[in-house]
């Protein structure tokens, strides 16, 4: 079989490699259908390795290279004995975090975390900044709408992707180019600033000025994959008690909500985040290439390793 696999900055292959089999009783087979091209992927390629590992990974003791894609959609083949949630022919999304669950301080903290509240789901009748409307602003956005923030401000400073924005029904859209947004966001919180930003673009631009928009006591929330460091001012923190918090991704219930959201119709229009669909062997001359030279005309590509899904 064929793989999308990673060895490096600018080098992804498709490889062939050992089609995998149930070697575990927990063990499910799933024939990937889908898979989106996420920001990790992007920058892993552009500025990598971030996450793919130089050095045996300590849960499943891989190293470079290996397979990309974590956003996928599949069939289910084959399962274990001891799976009984699933069966061959069901149609799955796959959440592909690798954690221990149990074993480190880190799985403890997000385990008790994922009982209490996420930030969004404090976010009814609040302002929100999102800075950038790529696919993690646009998936901000609806997240936002599903926990009803009352006001949600988008600064984005290309016109293809601010259109695109306009779709998923926010309160204003900011050129960020020719706004001042921090002033714009004040105007439209009666002086205060938003609750909360979310930096969904990382880059120093964006993390200072949704620093600089939120409220005293708010929260500037980081959801977006760096390449490289920035600088801030602390003391911006200490005389208005502003927080600056961050988040990788989800836990296992996320995925759960999410899909009991789509269920109850509080999730529309999402079909409209995806701007291209390519077959697997495109991914960097058609997926990559376009991210890099024309990476304000897409929200998400999707890919397939099935010619017959594509249109």
């Amino acid at each position: 079989m064929k793989a999308l696999r990673y060895y490096g900055p600018h080098d992804v292959r498709l490889d062939i490699v050992s089609e995998p089999t149930i070697t575990n009783p927990n063990d499910v087979l799933i024939s990937p259908q889908w898979c989106g091209m996420c920001g990790t992927d992007f920058h892993e390629f552009l500025d990598g390795p971030i996450f793919c590992p130089v050095k045996p990974y300590p849960l499943t003791h891989e190293t470079v290279p290996v397979v990309m894609g974590h956003e996928f959609s599949g069939v289910v083949k084959a399962v274990g004995i001891s799976v009984s949630s699933v069966k061959p022919g069901d149609h799955v999304c796959v959440e592909a975090s690798i954690r221990c669950n149990t074993d480190c301080p880190h799985c403890r903290t997000v385990l008790i975390a994922a009982k209490g509240e996420q930030i969004a789901a404090r976010m009814a009748g609040q302002t929100a900044l999102v800075l950038g409307s790529g696919p993690i602003g646009i998936s901000t956005i609806l997240a936002l709408q599903v926990h009803d923030a009352a006001k949600i401000i988008v600064s984005e400073p290309a016109e293809i992707r601010r259109k695109q924005a306009a779709q998923f029904g926010v309160h204003a859209l900011l050129n960020s180019q020719v706004d001042d947004v921090v002033a714009k966001t004040r105007e439209m919180t009666g002086g205060d600033g938003v609750d909360v930003s979310y930096d969904c673009s990382g880059v120093q631009a964006t993390f200072t000025t949704g620093l600089h928009a939120v409220k005293s006591g708010g929260i500037a929330f980081n959801i977006a994959i760096w390449g490289k460091p920035c600088t801030y001012d602390p003391n911006e923190c200490l005389l208005m008690e502003k927080k600056i918090m961050g988040s990788i991704g989800y836990v296992g219930q996320d995925f759960a909500d999410v899909i009991k959201a789509f269920e109850q119709g509080k999730i529309r229009n999402v079909e409209k985040m995806i701007t291209a669909k390519l077959p697997i062997a495109e991914t960097v001359s058609g997926g990559f290439s376009r991210l890099i030279h024309h990476r304000d005309d897409h929200i998400k590509i999707i890919c397939t390793p099935h010619a017959e899904l594509l249109p």
